[in-house]
This record gives structure tokens, C-alpha cells and sequence, in this order.
């Protein structure tokens, strides 16, 4: 299978598993950048029909945290997960507006968390754990 056929399915699964997020409640996030590898790892709990989830993300393009004095046991309005297509510049507003696409760009997944505590990354690895 093609490297861009897994990230494609990696970022449906976690688009999918997104969209059951709503009600469930933010209960961790951390970020970490060692040399050449960034990571920002994004933990909810009380998930839809799956319990525990974690997003892992990798190779990070670009990552927004607000208003995280208030994460503990924050609740989630809405989850957002799309594959972002290095050829094409239609995309989401955010995303658009912090980063500038270019020739032989990869695609990458776009995340947006939105509640009292709002989170945006975009990166070029996803993957989601359920407990």
C-alpha cells in the first residue's frame, strides 16, 4: 500500500473517532521537540462508544494551545479532523492562514478542538488509540 494510502486512511480513522468527541472531556495534552522529531499527544476521556482516546500526532507543521489554565476535566464542544492535500491550498481557514503551501508539499492532517480549552495541530503523522 502507498505511503499516501495509509496516511489517508490514518487521517479517515481519526476523523472518524473525531466526530464521536463531542461531550467527552479533554484530560491531557503535551507537546515535546527533541532535535529533528516534535510530538503533541492529546488525550480525552468519556469518548462515545470508545471510552479513553488518544490523537498522537508527529513531524509537527504547526501546533495552537488556548486558554490551557483551564484543561482540567475541560469539556469538548467539537473535534475536527481533515487530510490537508499538499497540492491544493483550499483549505480551512486556519491552516490557510499559517501556512503557505508550496511545490512537493505533503499532505498533512489538520486537528481543531474547540471548547473552554482550544487546540489546533497540524501535522504530517496521525495516529489515534482507543482505550
Amino acid at each position: 500500500m502507498p505511503l499516501s494510502d495509509s496516511f489517508a486512511m490514518a487521517c479517515d480513522a481519526a476523523a472518524s473517532i473525531a466526530a464521536k468527541c463531542t461531550g467527552s472531556f479533554l484530560d491531557r495534552v503535551t507537546s515535546a521537540s527533541t532535535g529533528s522529531r516534535s510530538l503533541v499527544d492529546i488525550s480525552l476521556s468519556q469518548v462515545a462508544e470508545h471510552g479513553e482516546v488518544a490523537f498522537s500526532f508527529e513531524r509537527i507543521w504547526y501546533a495552537a494551545f488556548s486558554n490551557l489554565d483551564n484543561l482540567e476535566a475541560s469539556f469538548v464542544d467539537e473535534v475536527v479532523v481533515s487530510r490537508l492535500s499538499g497540492q491544493s491550498d483550499e483549505w480551512p481557514d486556519i491552516p490557510r492562514r499559517t501556512i503557505k503551501v508550496f511545490d512537493g508539499m505533503p499532505d498533512l492532517v489538520y486537528f481543531h478542538l474547540r471548547g473552554p480549552v482550544e487546540l489546533v495541530v497540524i501535522a504530517a503523522i496521525v495516529s489515534v488509540l482507543k482505550a
